[in-house]
């Protein structure tokens, strides 16, 4: 789960005779990229504050940040502001409560004190800025600092040409814009936890246990040492305490995490499952917000779930030899795992479009959804490869959708064929089939090639892998730059990486399978990205509305040349035999009555079987 800034507790001021407590909030932890439409526009931007959470809370001083990195002077026009609305009339958005004229620091820096404090009324309030970039250029193509975060209401944004109407950039991007409040409360609650992110939808295996990873944030005024969860799903209810091994401490939006096991379902069921916050230090959780209902539904021939892991990267980026020895670590040790690189401002870049934004460099999208540090991870778990766990966590999560790929030579045309099938249907649905082709074995002797690299001075960490304390000091390339490397898992062609539109009907039966093709014209690409069509990979991944992975699977492409990839010899796992071995490997004819292992092609798995 990505970290969103723990508001500190500044202190207390006596107010008509009561304690009041003042907090810096902020939905992020400072910024670390700036985002924009790399046009000169009028930029909208707001966070909200709800009133299940804020009621009551007197906003005093508002702060936010542009980019800087090449002056100020391109800027004109700023204003903060507060509405209760972001309504917009026609292609004009007037704040409905309050506006302040601000001036904007060398540093990007701005901010306002209101001359009254303003008390955020049960309905919620929104709070912004308004900017317009007059003069573009490096810094002002790309103005709104911004941070991780998980909370819907940390960045809306509307510009006045390319951008016309509101979108919900942190529900899209998974971040929130660089504001930061003063806010200030003469009744804090010392018991109150709200539920920020929970898994939406959960699916089940039918008879098997699940662990959902809970998403909570503390606006208490005392810290947290315990919580209890309530959970009711299909007349199934029941409650979960958590004493936490580190006490949350006091203040806003101070975020924590809890696990848990919920009981199997043994039948095929699909409908809502509520989770309640009920108690908070042994006391009744005095959050408006402590309760959500997620979708849930638990079915049998669940099929094989992979996490499609996409690096972005590039030589010159000093830090980016921590992904690319992750990556190797993965190639060497997690074979199975679905990774593809996307390389930037070096020689094997091939577009500056992306699926998925990049946070910094390195960074590592899971499923288009999570946005990692390729040694970190997610910072759920700890040790050498936290980003393998993640992964393998990911993995084990049950999905409905299904995903084969097979390949097809026509002369010097790659042609990747998909199959997909959804175990439930899909009614109304927007899903498309994306693809990426990858190749190994990449290398070059231009100064484009050549990998920049700051662990040259630093001492190697236990926790790092291998192939990253060989980048370190006194390691086989403990040098600023790394000449002679070998690129693996680059994409190579943009073709299809964003879902093909079409390639997935809008509804589907239970288990229909949808074919899909698409071609890859391999003379096109440039023969360095391709030094060996030998050495190539084909991605294929069912992606939904909002551009996250659900499920996919990759292909070897080792056949070129061969008279079975010119014929097209590559069969799908479920056009082949169906094989099955008892638990001590033993083939068996004809099983019954008993837990076996099930191989068809490369899939192996255990099933359960019964006259």
């Amino acid at each position: 789960m990505k970290k969103i800034l723990l508001s500190l507790l500044l202190g207390a001021a006596a107010v008509g005779g009561v304690q009041a407590s003042t907090f810096n909030f902020s939905y992020v932890n400072g910024v670390t990229n700036y985002i924009g439409m790399q046009a000169a526009e009028t930029y909208d931007v707001a966070v909200f504050f709800p009133g299940e959470i804020f009621e009551g809370y007197r906003i005093k001083k508002m702060s936010a940040n542009v980019n800087a990195n090449y002056g100020v002077d391109g800027y004109k026009s700023p204003s903060m502001w507060l509405s209760g609305s972001l309504d917009l009339d026609g292609n004009m958005f007037t704040p409905g409560i309050a506006s302040y004229d601000v001036s904007i620091e060398s540093d990007g820096n701005f901010s306002t004190t209101l001359s009254e404090d303003y008390v955020i009324p049960a309905e919620g309030v929104y709070a912004g800025y308004t900017v317009t970039v007059a003069t573009l250029n490096n810094g002002t193509a790309y103005p709104i600092g911004m941070d991780n975060c998980v909370s819907s209401d940390a960045f809306f944004c509307r510009t006045d040409k390319t951008l016309p109407e509101w979108e919900n950039i942190a529900s899209q991007m998974d971040c929130g814009c660089a504001m930061t409040f003063v806010l200030e409360n003469d009744d804090v609650s010392p018991n109150s936890v709200t539920i920020s992110s929970i898994p939406n939808p959960l699916y089940m295996e039918i008879g098997k246990t699940a662990s959902i990873n809970l998403g909570l944030a503390s606006f208490s005024s005392e810290p947290v040492t315990s919580v209890d969860v309530d959970y009711n799903i299909e007349g199934q209810s029941g409650s979960c305490h958590f004493d936490l091994l580190k006490a949350v401490p006091a203040g806003l939006n101070k975020e924590f995490e809890v696990t848990l096991e919920l009981p199997a379902i043994d039948h095929k069921f699909a409908g809502n499952y509520s989770f309640t916050v009920s108690k908070v230090n042994g006391m009744p959780n005095d959050s408006k917000k402590n309760t959500k209902e997620i979708y849930v539904a638990s079915f049998s021939n669940v099929p094989v779930h992979q996490t499609l892991i996409e690096e972005y990267t590039g030589t010159w980026c000093q830090w980016c030899t921590g992904g690319y020895a992750m990556l190797e670590y993965i190639k060497k040790n997690e074979p199975d795992f679905v990774v593809a690189a996307y390389h930037d401002n070096d020689a094997m870049q091939v577009t500056s479009v992306y699926p998925s934004t990049p946070k910094g460099y390195p960074c590592v999208y899971l499923d288009r959804y999570y946005c990692v540090d390729p040694l970190s991870g997610t910072n759920r778990y700890t040790g050498i490869a936290p980003l393998v766990q993640d992964v393998r966590a990911l993995n084990s999560q049950v999905t409905p959708w299904g995903i084969e790929v097979s390949h097809e030579w026509d002369g010097d045309t790659l042609v990747a064929n998909a199959k997909v099938w959804n175990v439930l249907g899909v009614e109304n649905g927007d899903y498309r089939i994306a693809y990426i082709l990858v190749a190994d074995g990449l290398s070059g002797t231009t100064s484009s090639w050549v990998q920049s690299n700051g662990y040259y001075n630093i001492l190697p960490n236990a926790n790092y892998v291998d192939e990253l304390k060989q980048f370190c000091r006194g390691g086989k390339y403990g040098k600023s730059y790394v000449a002679g490397l070998v690129f693996n898992d680059v994409v190579v062609s943009t073709t299809g990486i964003y879902g093909v539109q079409g390639s997935i009907p809008a509804n589907l039966e239970e288990e229909e399978i949808v074919a899909h093709s698409i071609s890859f014209d391999i003379s096109s690409i440039k023969s360095s990205l391709i030094p060996d069509r030998n050495k190539l990979r084909v991605i294929a991944a069912v992606v939904d509305g909002n551009g996250f992975v659900v499920n996919c699977v990759k292909n070897e492409v080792n056949d070129y040349g061969s008279s079975a990839g010119v014929e097209g010899i590559n069969a799908f796992d479920s056009e082949l035999p169906v094989e099955y071995y008892n638990l001590s490997g033993v083939k068996v004819d004809n099983p019954a009555n008993g837990i076996f292992i099930r191989r068809q092609g490369s899939k192996t798995e255990k099933v359960f079987l019964k006259d």
